[in-house]
């Protein structure tokens, strides 16, 4: 077991740990037992707080929650954060995207510059020249010079 975890990819988050082995299957330890999340190298996997959100084989963005596995997106985000079960990310066309308790909600319809994550908050920039903080589907708006 020790070499298994020498020879690998691991990440920790509340209540699951994800191994990944070089070349070989995807699992996670959770619930005191071990699942296969996929049989190829995903390569990119991230733990935030009893989430974990890694790239499948045909580059889609999946996620593990509460014991199940499933597709949120058809592609894989290249920017992404998260924070107390909500993780966000950018889609193909630069709007803001957030998953939080089981529902993907679009944050965003313009094109968003940057953005944070705080505990039950997202603020982010766009290019309507904003800085827009958003929680549990309200946003407040504040225009910029």
């Amino acid at each position: 077991c020790l070499d298994k975890l020498q020879t690998s990819r691991v990440m920790g988050g509340h209540e699951m740990v994800a191994v990944e082995e070089q070349h070989k299957n995807h699992e996670l330890f959770h619930e005191s037992k071990i699942v296969i999340l996929e049989t190829y190298d995903a390569g990119l996997f991230n733990v935030i707080e009893g989430v974990m959100f890694y790239r499948s084989n045909h580059n889609e963005l999946k996620i593990f929650e509460n014991g199940k596995g499933k597709v949120i997106e058809s592609y894989y985000p290249t920017q992404m954060a998260g924070r107390n079960n909500t993780f966000v990310y950018l889609d193909f066309r630069n709007r803001l995207k957030a998953y939080d308790n089981g529902e993907v909600y679009s944050v965003s319809d313009d094109i968003v510059t940057s953005f944070k994550v705080y505990p039950d908050l997202i603020a982010y920039y766009s290019n309507a020249k904003s800085l827009t903080f958003w929680s549990k589907g309200e946003k407040i708006e504040v225009q910029l010079n």
